[in-house]
């Protein structure tokens, strides 16, 4: 860093900036919560089908194409990118709040790190949805 750059940690953080970092920490608690619930009834879904096909082969007068074999297995794949994602996210308020008290600025750059983290498996999780999407409607026309 150059002698006339502002060092970006000399920044004080207000109240009303410590208590935006509790909101967003709070949020992602909640949100944590409700992803843990859609993924547990989501792969419990999965499971079960994956058990049904397995016990009585294939469904009934219905041939199944790669689409509907595969489909479970991302499901399940899907929701734990979820959980693993919004793991990220909690840290990160956590982990930024905590260095500001300390005045850390190695911590408050690690917090950051887990921010991107958190993004980059969330936009993997945004991506393999998107492409599953793609798949589906490509399935139904042929």
């Amino acid at each position: 860093m150059l002698p006339e750059e502002p060092s970006l940690f000399e920044l004080r953080f207000t109240e009303e900036g410590k208590k935006f970092i509790r909101k967003f920490a709070a949020i992602s608690y909640i949100i944590m919560v409700l992803v843990i619930i859609q993924s547990t009834v989501i792969i419990y879904w999965q499971v079960k089908m994956i058990i049904q096909r397995f016990s009585s082969g294939y469904y009934a007068g219905y041939k199944m194409g790669a689409y509907d074999e595969i489909y479970p297995y991302l499901s399940i794949f899907i929701s734990l990118l979820g959980i693993i994602s919004n793991i990220y996210y909690t840290r990160f308020p956590r982990q930024l709040f905590q260095s500001i008290k300390t005045n850390d600025e190695a911590g408050a750059n690690q917090s950051f790190r887990t921010l991107l983290n958190g993004a980059v498996i969330y936009l993997i999780y945004l991506l393999i949805i998107a492409l599953i999407f793609g798949w589906h409607f490509i399935a139904q026309a042929i």
